[in-house]
């Protein structure tokens, strides 16, 4: 499975970020290079807390000319919410 947290501060979507096999994170903050964290490693007043867990099966990400995207748009029916 493939899991991603999202980050929410006062609200609103705040950063993303991707578990790896290790169960390690990864992210990329701003334009900083990628890092590996804990989940709780950047929870705080910059990021927000996990709010959210999505999962899918791995080999289920769709691709399209343009990636990433300028919104995060996963299909609906390809993500499920945990929790």
């Amino acid at each position: 499975m493939e899991k991603v947290a999202i980050y929410v501060r006062e609200g609103l979507p705040a950063h993303v970020s991707r578990q790896l096999p290790s169960g390690e994170c990864t992210s990329k903050c701003a334009d900083l290079e990628e890092i590996v964290h804990t989940s709780a490693g950047l929870e705080g007043t910059l990021y927000g807390t996990v709010s959210f867990l999505m999962k899918r099966k791995l080999g289920t990400a769709t691709y399209f000319a343009g990636w990433p995207p300028l919104g995060f748009t996963p299909r609906r029916k390809r993500w499920v919410l945990q929790g």
